[in-house]
This record gives structure tokens, sequence and C-alpha cells, in this order.
């Protein structure tokens, strides 16, 4: 119970995803951050513009098979009640190698970007936390 004395249901990765696989959830609209269902930000001209330019530079600097687009990124896979999806992933190796897999947070995630305008705060808080807790990196 938190100090509002409402008591929530905590989410499972499991639940989140069952959830969007059954169609009560739009793929991409939500994220399942500390169990907690969370709208994401709405991709607006200035948030795609954002991405697309960040991409465009991190394809001049690891390589156009690099990236990996609001893509999950294994944490789901190691953490009952997260499943971020960043904006960006740069992943060891070429997007081919988890044609069978999810990256492995600690292992295979060189670089995360998050592009925020009306979630900074979440995302330098409660996000970098999180990744950080995963050993990634950088965020």
């Amino acid at each position: 119970m938190r100090e509002d004395g409402l008591i929530r249901k905590k989410w499972s990765v499991a639940e989140g995803r069952f959830l969007t696989d059954s169609g009560m959830l739009a793929p991409g609209q939500f994220e399942l951050i500390e169990g907690e269902i969370v709208f994401k930000m709405s991709r607006d001209q200035l948030h795609i513009i954002t991405i697309t330019c960040i991409a465009a530079i991190l394809s001049t600097l690891f390589g156009s098979q690099s990236r990996v687009y609001q893509a999950n990124i294994g944490i789901g896979e190691v953490d009952e009640f997260n499943d971020p999806e960043p904006d960006v992933a740069v992943v060891r190796g070429v997007i081919r190698d988890y044609k069978e897999r999810r990256p492995e947070p600690a292992r295979d995630i060189l670089l995360l970007v998050e592009a925020a305008n009306t979630s900074v705060a979440s995302d330098m808080t409660v996000k970098a936390a999180l990744y950080g807790r995963h050993g990634l990196p950088e965020y």
C-alpha cells in the first residue's frame, strides 16, 4: 500500500505481455516499469525527428546493423516487474544476432537512448536507476 492508502496491483512481465498479445493493450504504447503499466510518451513530430537524427548519428558511429529501435532489450527476461522499451538501443554485434533471442542487458547492450520532452524527470530518475541496476553501461 502506498502513502495514499490505495492498494494497487503490481503487474508482472508475463501479465503485461499477455495483455498486449491478447489485444487488451496496444503494442508499443505501454511499458512495464516497477510493476506499473505506464503510457509511453506520444510520438509527435519533434520526437520522430529527434529519434531519426539520433539514429542517423549512431548509424555513422556504430554501423547500420547495430541499432534496435523501440525494441525489448531483455530486461523483462531477468526482471519480473520491468519491461522497458527505450527509443534506441545499440547492441553488440548486428541485429540479426538477436533473431532467436533478446539481448542480455549487461552483456549485449552498448548504449540506450530515451528521447524525452514530457518524461525527462522519470527518465532521469526511475529509468536511469532501472537501467543501472541491470548493468547497462551507457544511458
